[in-house]
């Protein structure tokens, strides 16, 4: 564990407990232990709720979606690329992505995340969705709690060149989230290089990426109006590593008397961060140390 993410832990921790209150996180395509940012709030202050098409309902795996029903899963050969989508041999092909290939398939049950929180809206704080070309599908499905809920923080994985058939498209994503009152905060971006060109020095293609929504300042003001929610907020949001999103929202909650400590509080998120830098360092060095020594030699000469 970094020294950020021990402050981090320090700063949610605190905040959260004098709140009296968790984040409710509901993580969809979860693939195992958490990570960051929600691997940033010790157990006692988060309620983690996993979904992988893992459980049985009515005999089949329960899978997350925008419709109620059952269809066909595609269980890869490295398991955490499995998909409601077929994936597409040209892209596996073309990028030695070939782990993504479908070794067989199962039937699953569909649901959808605003049936299966229709009564606890506003349980849920936060959002994760990895479905591996289907994280559109999911947040259609999820009309209502984006509307009605309580939601502070979005993490979506997107997809940004064609590796599935029928899926999603960032572009589908962003639209839909800014109608339903969202703002995007940060992206993420993958790439990798075409098998032809491996060898040669490029910084490859973008496939896809992890995108992160917060509310937009209308949205807050029309379903936040205690501390408890704001102290969420800002929590999150210097989890997420977007500090700026967390002390705007301050900012906002003093003008509401709903933040009296507000200068505390920023330099509290400033203490937890204040590191971040070191932290950064530590892993270019490492990954620095680890080039072969061909390279180290021709980099210092």
């Amino acid at each position: 564990m970094s020294l950020t993410q021990r402050r981090k832990q320090k700063f949610n921790r605190r905040y959260l407990t004098e709140a009296g209150t968790k984040i409710g996180f509901v993580d969809v395509g979860s693939g195992g232990p958490l990570k960051a940012p929600w691997s940033h709030f010790p157990d006692e202050v988060i309620e983690n709720i996993a979904i992988e098409p893992t459980s049985d309902t009515n005999g089949l795996p329960l899978c997350i979606s925008n419709r109620l029903g059952e269809s066909k899963f595609y269980i890869a050969e490295d398991e955490r690329g499995s998909s409601l989508h077929e994936p597409l041999e040209q892209f596996a092909k073309r990028f030695g992505q070939d782990s993504i290939l479908t070794k067989r398939t199962i039937d699953v049950e569909l649901t959808t995340l605003d049936h299966l929180f229709e009564k606890k809206q506003s349980e849920i704080d936060a959002l994760d969705v990895n479905t591996e070309g289907h994280d559109f599908q999911v947040l259609e499905g999820a009309q209502s709690l984006l509307e009605n809920g309580c939601i502070k923080l979005i993490k979506v994985e997107f997809e940004v060149t064609r590796v599935w058939k029928d899926q999603g498209w960032f572009s589908d994503i962003d639209q839909y989230l800014r109608q339903k009152g969202f703002e995007l905060a940060n992206i993420e971006m993958d790439y990798a290089k075409p098998v032809r060109v491996k060898s040669i020095f490029h910084h490859g293609e973008p496939l896809w990426g992890k995108a992160y929504y917060v509310p937009a300042s209308h949205t807050w003001e029309q379903r936040f109006r205690d501390r408890a929610h704001v102290l969420k907020g800002v929590t999150l949001y210097t989890a997420a590593d977007i500090p700026g999103w967390a002390v705007d929202l301050i900012q906002w909650g003093r003008d509401r008397n709903l933040v009296t400590d507000a200068e505390a509080l920023e330099k509290q998120i400033k203490w937890a961060m204040k590191l971040a830098v070191l932290d950064e360092a530590k892993k270019e060095l490492v990954s620095f140390i680890k080039l072969p020594a061909r390279v180290v030699k021709y980099l210092i000469g």
